[in-house]
């Protein structure tokens, strides 16, 4: 809910047949509450104002004057306004949504203090000041105080919906404010998506309540598919059957671990989603092939025997046996492609991930320091992309999906 924090002033609500300040912001913003800071002297005028409020049409703002009356020795003291406003402003941001200040009424200390509390407060608040009808000094307007109401919102020019807007939005944004959201963000740039949930979430400064809570609600079941494997939100309302969305989340995770160059988590995913993949492969043209004991696969010796005269073949060229007691792996899927497919653009993309499978053991089984320079993990994840492709018709949005997710969090925190 947006609530309008404002002092009165001498041109409020009414001066020289248009809106004043505060009836001007209510009028362009239309907060849904207005809380007015009164003077002992603007206190006197406080039906006057409701009256003109509630002149705006198609608007009925909640009205609330502040328990707190500023005495009319201190409205000319800066030092005493600031901390006077800042208690006040303060207070209220801790149970409103979305703060705003009028910048423009009431005396030239009491605006300057409204200033410095929007430009160095660690608040959330948006901020505006109006200009006059005529964009210059006000100096010898006379005030309409004590006039009758009724009339002068009659003969008010701004009061109609073709007027001229005259707000000007403060947006000179505080350094705090500025320095919290490059963190989340340049989080955000890194894939550390946890770590920019810990920024949001600890941090009121950054975004308003509700903007939080978005922002918050997006990154919550990311975070948690990251940690626990479970499918990401887009992959498990997309069209694909389970089998596929458990392949492209695969893919997703995988390509998120090369984005923040984490080689090893990349080594030892990838194998098995090769395996995975060429699995599914293997279902779906040569169904059969593989038998499943215990949940691991196994070769089916009974069928397809031309493949399997072949492979023994090719396998003892190699000083090779084939163990049908032995479930199956990789090495061995490429074999079998190998003979099956030996032109096939899945086979080579199976070689290039067995390529790097001594390495993936060293660091899966061992504590040997990676050497970068034996592979690339972009390369990796760019294999994997064209083994998804092997097997599930997916659209090229899916390898940019980090990317656009980022973009949507940058939308997101933006004003």
């Amino acid at each position: 809910m947006q609530t309008l924090i404002s002092c009165v002033g001498d041109t409020d609500p009414i001066r020289n047949y248009h809106d004043g300040p505060l009836l001007h912001i209510a009028r362009g913003v239309r907060p849904e509450k207005i809380v007015l800071i009164h003077s002992e002297r603007s206190r006197e005028k406080h039906e006057e104002l409701v009256q003109a409020l509630m002149s705006i049409s198609d608007y009925q703002p909640e009205i609330v004057v502040d328990k707190r009356t500023i005495s009319n020795n201190d409205i000319f003291l800066f030092d005493k306004m600031f901390e006077t406003l800042s208690g006040i402003i303060q207070e209220y941001a801790k149970k409103e949504e979305e703060i705003i200040l009028n910048l423009t009424s009431a005396t030239p200390q009491i605006i300057s203090a409204m200033f410095s509390i929007n430009r160095i407060g660690e608040l959330n608040v948006r901020a505006y000041q109006v200009a006059t009808p005529n964009y210059s000094s006000n100096e010898g307007v006379l005030h309409n105080n004590g006039q009758d109401m009724q009339k002068l919102i009659a003969e008010n020019k701004d009061n109609k919906e073709d007027y001229t807007n005259r707000l000007i939005e403060d947006k000179a944004e505080k350094f705090q404010q500025l320095l919290v959201r490059k963190t989340f963000l340049d989080l955000i740039n890194m894939y550390d998506y946890e770590g920019a949930f810990q920024i949001s979430s600890s941090n009121k400064l950054m975004l308003s309540k509700n903007k939080r809570k978005a922002v918050n609600k997006t990154l919550e079941p990311l975070i948690s598919s990251i940690k626990t494997q479970n499918l990401i939100p887009e992959v498990q309302f997309s069209d694909f059957n389970f089998e596929q969305q458990t392949i492209l989340n695969a893919y997703l995770l995988i390509s998120l671990q090369a984005r923040r160059d984490l080689n090893s988590e990349v080594l030892i995913r990838v194998k098995n989603f090769a395996e995975f993949i060429t699995e599914l492969y293997f279902d779906n043209n040569y169904p059969g092939l593989i038998v499943r004991k215990n949940e691991l696969p196994y070769l089916n010796p009974e069928d397809y025997g031309n493949i399997m005269q072949d492979l023994q073949l090719n396998l003892k060229k190699a000083n090779k046996e084939l163990n049908l007691e032995r479930y199956l792996s990789l090495p061995i899927y490429a074999e079998i492609l190998r003979v099956a497919e030996p032109k096939s653009h899945l086979l080579k993309l199976v070689d290039k991930v067995n390529g790097v499978n001594s390495i993936r053991n060293q660091v899966a089984h061992g504590f040997i320091p990676i050497d970068t320079k034996q592979f690339k993990i972009r390369d990796l994840s760019e294999t994997c992309w064209q083994l998804l492709k092997e097997t599930i018709d997916v659209d090229e949005q899916w390898k940019t999906f980090f990317e656009n997710k980022n973009h949507e969090f940058k939308n997101m925190v933006s004003y």
